[in-house]
């Protein structure tokens, strides 16, 4: 079987999507589909493992300032098409920044404004969901999408994935907090007056409750996943039916 989690060592959490099996008995094909985290650190071996995968795209969901900060790393010879999906909390506004930068602060406030993010995927970034599924219901496979942690962001384009191909829920919520096994934690040095660490691990850690939050929020406003998948992201079982036949053991 073909190791989920890649041993690059400028990276913990880049992990192969495939294996998962649907509801009808199919498994998802290995080595198509990529999560990860951040891409600034990885070596010169690191690229040479990321170069063998034939990488088509990478979608970067991370803000313009985090990209700056942080640039990736990736083959640079027959490498990969980039697309630039920016979301998440803005630091001067977002109440998770606010939460962290506060001596007052809770692990409870610091859990509602990660739930808070989650319920802005669909209230705020359907449209950058839209276009991801695009790219990858249109071919643009292997694709490699990735935000700061590989956590958030990532998480919940993984579960759409997931979802599109019939992968189980509980299934999805496996593969989602699977994150806890390989991220690294070291984005303390990013917040030098964090007192508690239970602040830190609050927003590190991958709580169900955070993904859940998202789908809370989609039953809300449009009535279930389904409906979200046509009314939302314009995906019609014509797309998923697409999207199984290239990404789905048969």
């Amino acid at each position: 079987m073909t190791i989920r989690r890649l041993p690059l060592e400028g990276t913990g959490n880049f992990r192969d999507m495939g294996g998962y099996e649907t509801e009808d008995g199919h498994l998802v094909k290995w080595q198509k589909l990529f999560r990860s985290g951040t891409l600034t650190n990885l070596t010169d071996d690191d690229l040479a493992m990321v170069s063998d995968l034939g990488l088509r795209l990478v979608c970067d969901f991370r803000r313009e300032e985090e990209r700056e900060e942080s640039p990736s790393r990736l083959p640079q010879e027959n490498g990969p098409a980039i697309l630039n999906l920016p979301m998440g909390p803005q630091r001067d506004v977002a109440p998770l920044y606010a939460h962290l930068n506060s001596p007052d602060a809770t692990p409870d406030d610091i859990f509602d404004a990660m739930v808070g993010i989650y319920r802005g995927f669909i209230l705020e970034h359907t449209p950058e969901y839209k276009r991801f599924m695009e790219h990858v219901i249109g071919g643009h496979v292997p694709i490699l999408f990735h935000c700061a942690a590989g956590k958030d962001r990532t998480g919940f384009g993984a579960a759409l994935i997931f979802l599109a191909l019939g992968v189980p829920m509980e299934t999805i919520f496996e593969d989602y907090v699977l994150t806890n096994e390989f991220i690294v934690r070291n984005l303390a040095e990013r917040f030098p007056d964090l007192e508690s660490p239970e602040l830190f691990h609050t927003m590190l850690d991958a709580h169900p409750e955070y993904l859940q939050a998202s789908f809370e929020e989609i039953d809300k406003n449009y009535g279930g996943v389904e409906d979200y998948f046509l009314k939302g992201l314009g995906i019609t079982e014509n797309h998923k039916a697409a999207l199984r036949e290239q990404l789905l053991e048969r």
